[in-house]
């Protein structure tokens, strides 16, 4: 729940509170041990990162998700598929 409420707030470019809500998600996800939240709330984050032009951490985090992600099940839905899948293409342009 807290994660869908990151999301919420990054799409509403409210990037503090995302990123609040984000780094909570992801101490309970840690806490849990839920991998597959762990990896979202790192892509997340990473989304968050690529807002405040921030493409180095970004393109960090993102290879933080992906090795979980490729670990894991495939398990995301379409539009968040689509949405990580945006931010490894803005982050690798905006890296370079």
């Amino acid at each position: 729940m807290t994660h869908h409420l990151g999301q919420v707030a990054r799409r509403l470019n409210d990037i503090a509170r995302a990123s609040e809500l984000y780094t909570e998600s992801l101490r309970m996800a840690r806490e849990f041990s839920n991998q597959h939240m762990v990896a979202r709330c790192l892509a997340g984050l990473a989304g968050v990162a690529l807002m405040q032009s921030q493409a180095h951490r970004a393109a960090g985090l993102l290879g933080a998700a992906f090795r979980l992600f490729d670990t894991l099940p495939p398990f995301l839905a379409p539009g968040d598929r689509a949405e990580y899948e945006q931010f490894v293409c803005q982050a690798w342009f905006s890296a370079r």
